[in-house]
């Protein structure tokens, strides 16, 4: 277990110095916007800038379904118990990570807005990436309570195969998906600015 946390912490990291070498990428496609040299290849770097931001998802949404692939196995749950510590664990860094690279990625904007008052575009961005953070908060809290419950019913099968099928966790997730897709595409940034 402590193998596999090593390598996830790991593999967290690499997701951490790429993304940071892609937000360089990003201020110097922001400055070239905002100094009005909006050309193709700008166009085509911000659309690969926006998709990097949707793709930070996919270690979340894997990361979840391992989760909900346990099964509870009978009469001996433990192991099950033990599988999914180790997948919500995961979960959690995977999570950790969406946040930081959205965090900065809201500060950064945040800093632009005032720099550009008129790249309205930004104002699409930074509500977006408001409405991930307030997302993975919430699935954060969820994350909380599943652990919580599956601790104080470790005994109790009927209540853990309840907490297993992770309902109001798969909710939040779902909500954190549609934030994560309402990050806008230059394309719709086109048609409405």
């Amino acid at each position: 277990m402590e193998e596999i946390n090593r390598m996830r912490r790991e593999k967290e990291e690499e997701r951490r110095m790429q993304w940071n070498r892609i937000r360089n990428a990003f201020v110097e496609l922001m400055r070239n916007r905002c100094a009005g040299m909006m050309t193709n290849e700008t166009e085509r770097q911000w659309d690969d800038r926006f998709n990097q931001l949707r793709r930070a998802f996919d270690p979340v949404r894997e990361a979840f379904s391992d989760l909900e692939s346990i099964p509870l196995r009978n009469p001996d749950f433990a192991p099950s118990v033990i599988e999914f510590e180790v997948h919500q664990e995961s979960l959690r860094m995977s999570l950790n990570t969406l946040e930081e690279i959205m965090s900065t990625e809201h500060q950064q904007v945040e800093s632009w807005k005032q720099q550009q008052p008129d790249a309205h575009f930004l104002i699409d961005l930074g509500s977006s990436l408001d409405r991930i953070l307030s997302c993975a908060t919430l699935v954060r809290r969820e994350i909380k309570m599943v652990v919580d419950e599956i601790e104080t019913n470790r005994e109790n099968v009927e209540r853990l195969e309840l907490i297993f099928e992770l309902r109001y966790l798969e909710d939040k997730m779902k909500e954190l998906g549609d934030a994560v897709d309402s990050i806008p595409t230059v394309y719709d940034l086109n048609k409405k600015y």
